[in-house]
């Protein structure tokens, strides 16, 4: 079963998640939602999880340079997966942090889940 985090500060990613979650796994998957990075940390610190998708954009951060630190410090071996619907910020990361991670489009996100991307 995967153990998914969630962080985005939409619902309706949180909603979109799960139905493209359900498609791919039925019902083998346990997705936990929360709408910005302190919650998410805490849950972290707490509980182990397969997979972290994060939003590339959460206030009041301004991209994922500068929420990388943050998140990856607590994530463990959980495969984090960055998802926005734009990624001009991955540019400002340094080569050895966007070797760590993936960004993935929101748009592109179902396709992927079901060619595997939580299995890479």
């Amino acid at each position: 079963m995967k153990n998914i985090l969630l962080i985005d500060d939409d619902v309706m990613e949180e909603k979109l998640m799960h139905i493209f979650l359900t498609r791919r796994y039925d019902t083998d998957f346990g997705l936990t939602y929360v709408d910005n990075i302190k919650d998410g940390i805490d849950l972290l610190q707490s509980r182990s999880f397969d997979v972290v998708f994060v939003d590339s954009y959460l206030p009041p951060y301004n991209g994922a340079h500068e929420t990388y630190p943050i998140v990856s410090a607590h994530v463990g071996d959980a495969n984090l997966i960055y998802i926005s619907s734009g990624f001009d910020t991955a540019g400002r990361m340094s080569a050895v942090d966007a070797a760590n991670f993936h960004f993935v489009d929101k748009l592109e996100i179902k396709d992927r889940i079901m060619e595997g991307l939580l299995e890479a």
